[in-house]
């Protein structure tokens, strides 16, 4: 559950790197590498960007299609970032709590979506 704090962390987001500055994730060494492809990491900005790829890979067709905001899709970026107390989370608990959150259709890993 997002604390009244976190609202306020999330409430003037513009841009994804407003998001990711919240947040604090490297993985110098790969030493995730097998776990990485179940996690989402909200805090990694460096050689990858995983919140980039949700919102270009999932959440840019529906700002293109008038169906959300960009500013709608990147503010629930960052509220479904701040549900969670891990650092790095399941990514099929984060596509689906987005998909709640905006009302609209992420595939979760594995499944074929848009």
């Amino acid at each position: 559950m997002m604390s009244f704090k976190d609202y306020l962390a999330c409430d003037d987001v513009n841009k994804i790197t407003d998001v990711t500055d919240q947040f604090h994730y490297e993985d110098i060494s790969n030493e995730h590498r097998d776990e990485d492809s179940q996690l989402v990491s909200c805090g990694q900005d460096d050689s990858y960007n995983e919140l980039k790829y949700i919102y270009n890979q999932h959440l840019s067709v529906y700002v293109e299609e008038g169906d959300i905001t960009k500013e709608q899709a990147i503010k629930a970026l960052c509220e479904v970032c701040h549900m969670f107390d891990s650092e790095r989370r399941n990514r099929d608990e984060f596509y689906h709590k987005l998909s709640r959150l905006l009302e609209v259709e992420v595939p979760f890993p594995g499944c074929r979506g848009r």
